[in-house]
């Protein structure tokens, strides 16, 4: 554990190294570490997922794959929000008493609350047909995580933790799939109505 630890902490700190040297870099570090830039990425993704399917069999598909991806992200942010109740780490510029590039968030570092949402999107995305799209989501993901840890709010163990909270969250998320399907037909159905789907 203690060797687990200090692996963690030396990846932090090569990370975080990067930062405070060009105020450009500083800049993008903070764009993609920020609660607007991926998320509104990922949420246009969906957007384009939802109406953009060529045929309607197609779309029909991709809009279950948008419903669960929202189902497993929420799902995975109920768990975060559980765990957090009863487990409370640090964030790096809490321990390392540094200023962060990002604003300092009062919440637990551990798991990642981003990570498990966004990574649950990923898992979910790789049910569709689009190369681009997943590849799309995936560097999303990528650059969120790893510019997370360089501005000094997360260790690379609590991006490791939302991941597999996610990964966790998986097959509950194909249980209900499964077994709403009759409540998705008919939800999607009713949105057709109004164009909406």
């Amino acid at each position: 554990m203690d060797a687990f630890k200090r692996i963690d902490n030396q990846i932090f700190e090569i990370l975080y190294s990067l930062t405070g040297q060009y105020s450009s870099l500083d800049a993008l570090f903070k764009a993609l570490a920020s609660d607007y830039f991926v998320p509104v990425g990922i949420g246009i993704t969906l957007f384009f997922l939802w109406f953009c399917s060529p045929s309607i069999t197609n779309r029909i598909s991709s809009q279950k794959i948008v419903l669960a991806s929202i189902l497993h992200m929420a799902l995975s942010s109920f768990f975060v929000l559980v765990i957090n109740q009863f487990v409370f780490v640090d964030r790096p510029f809490v321990n390392y008493e540094i200023s962060p590039l990002f604003y300092p968030p009062t919440d637990s570092s551990f798991p990642s609350n981003p990570a498990a949402g966004i990574f649950s999107i990923v898992i979910q995305f790789t049910k569709t047909k689009s190369a681009k799209l997943m590849t799309l989501v995936v560097i999303l993901f990528l650059a969120m995580a790893i510019c997370r840890i360089c501005v000094g709010v997360h260790y690379p163990s609590d991006i490791l933790g939302g991941c597999s909270l996610a990964i966790i969250c998986t097959p509950i998320i194909a249980f209900m799939a499964r077994n709403t399907e009759p409540v998705q037909n008919l939800f999607l159905k009713r949105l057709r109505i109004y164009n909406l789907a």
